[in-house]
Order: structure tokens, then sequence, then C-alpha cells
């Protein structure tokens, strides 16, 4: 956002660059001419604007298209829902008993570690969804009474409609399973734990029901028609050859530095949380042995 006035260089994504700029000049192009933005002849011979995963006809932040260029809409959009994912990771860690200057860090860590979701709106979106969406969890959990109950999960259904809205598609799928797994963590906590298990449960339900609900004209002919996915080719292949699945070799190198840009790259910033884990190890706290779990199985998967 602020590279402009301060190198003079703009500075984007490749995602960003060939596929969401472009679109988001088409909507301000038609805005401005009167013609309708869900229909971009540019694109994919004429496929609709909510057929592509970075088109998001619906989202509610393009209204920042009426007063900015294309590509200063994008950036100030991305720059405000990056912050209030900050804002939210922080609030999550609060919940959970971490104190200021440790949620502070926490926050900064995790954009750090997610920067590479971090370079367009669809996928930034997503690193605001999530923190969001566990702190509302935690915040039902805590929740005593059944109005409370019934504004959170009312908020949650808001924020993952958003998601949809957003074209944010496979991290909103991910994110149902990680809060499943959440959910039932919680739930297990306490006494009553199959009364505590069946509120958490039902309330995630209503919450990606309500959501899906807002977000079903757009996600139904999105899946009809490419499955919410632009790579659904031999992905496994693919994902070994461009470096974003590590073999066992791969972790050989763990500790030896390197100037690359790809793989290797990426390991240094799972050092830290690794060293985290193993420091969990003897910790007596639950939660943290449901987040060393949760790390170790994705470890293991990727």
């Amino acid at each position: 956002v602020f590279a402009p006035t301060l190198v003079g260089w703009r500075i984007m994504g490749t995602d960003s660059l060939e596929l969401v700029i472009p679109q988001l000049a088409f909507y301000k192009s038609a805005f401005l001419s009167g013609e309708s933005p869900f229909w971009n002849p540019y694109l994919a011979v004429g496929f609709p604007n909510f057929i592509s995963v970075a088109g998001f006809p619906y989202a509610p932040l393009h209204f920042l298209l009426y007063i900015a260029p294309a590509y200063l809409a994008h950036y100030w959009a991305l720059f405000l829902t990056l912050a209030l994912g900050a804002v939210f990771f922080i609030l999550f860690l609060r919940e959970l008993n971490i104190g200021h200057w440790g949620a502070f860090i926490g926050s900064l860590a995790y954009l750090a570690g997610n920067i590479h979701f971090a370079r367009d709106l669809t996928l930034g979106t997503a690193l605001f969804v999530f923190p969001t969406l566990f702190w509302i969890l935690v915040r039902i959990h805590k929740s005593a009474s059944l109005r409370a109950r019934f504004l959170y999960v009312s908020l949650g259904g808001l924020l993952i409609g958003y998601a949809w809205l957003m074209s944010s598609y496979f991290p909103t799928l991910y994110l149902f399973f990680a809060a499943l797994a959440f959910v039932f963590f919680l739930g297990s906590q306490g006494f009553e734990r199959r009364k505590q298990i069946f509120i958490m449960l039902s309330s995630l339900i209503a919450i990606f029901a309500i959501g899906t609900a807002i977000g079903s004209f757009q996600l139904v002919p999105a899946y009809v028609i490419t499955q919410f996915s632009q790579r659904s080719h031999g992905f496994a292949d693919s994902a070994v050859q461009d470096g974003y699945a590590i073999t066992l070799r791969d972790l050989s190198h763990f500790f030896f530095f390197t100037g690359k840009r790809g793989l290797d790259a990426y390991l240094y910033m799972g050092m830290v949380p690794l060293l985290l884990a193993a420091a969990a190890l003897r910790s007596k706290s639950s939660l943290k042995k449901f987040f060393f779990w949760v790390f170790l199985v994705s470890l293991l998967i990727s």
C-alpha cells in the first residue's frame, strides 16, 4: 500500500497482477459506463465473473472502486483485511489467556508465516476469516446465555458468507475441518462434556449453514462449472515439481542455509514452531497439547 509513496514502486503478487487487478479494472469500467459487472467478455470467452476464483463480483469491498483506481482499491482492501486479521488473531490469543506481548508477537508470526497467502485479496481474506472464526468459537464456548451464543453464531454466519463472496473457496473448506477439530477439543473441556460438544458442534454447523446460504448464489454456479478450482489437474505431481510438497530429501536440508527462494527458504519459517512444539511436549496445558498435535499432523501431511 505504501510502496508507491516510499520508494516509487508498485509491488504486486503474480496472481494479483494477472488475475485480480484486471478483474477489478473491468468492474470499475463497467461501473463507470453503467454496464453489468457480472459478465466479462474478456474472461474465458465470456464466462460470468463469479465462475473465476479471482472474480468475486459480489464482494462488499468493491465499493472502494468508486473512489480509487483498481490497483489502489485492491491494495487498500488487502491492507484493511490483513489488519483485521492481525487484530482478531490477537483477540483469539487473549481469549486463550496469553499476555498482551505474547498475543502481539503471535499475531506478527501468524502473518509472517502466511505471507504466501497475503499477496492478493482472495487469499488474504482467509487470513482474516481463520482467526476471527476461532475467536467466535471460543466466545461461544465461554458464553452462558442463549442470547449471547445466538449473536456469536449470527456473526459467524456473516463471516463465512463474506468468505464465500470473496471467492475464498478452498481456504474456507479447510477452515471447516480445522474448526471441527477445535470444536471437539473445546467441547471436551470442563463438565457436561456431551452437552458442551453438542452446543459447539451445533453452533459450528449453524454458522456454516448461514454463511453458505448467503454465498449460495455464487457458490452453486462456481462449483458446477469449476469445482472451485482452476488447478484441478494432477495436483500432487505438479505440487512436488513446483516445490510445494516436501520429500524426505528436502527435510535433510533443513538446517543448511540457502539463498534459494523456494522450498528450502520456507523451511526456516518452520524452525520456530518446531522448537516451540518440542517445548510444549512437557507442558500440562491441554490447550498446548491440542495445538501440538495439530502441528504434528500438519507436518506429517506435508
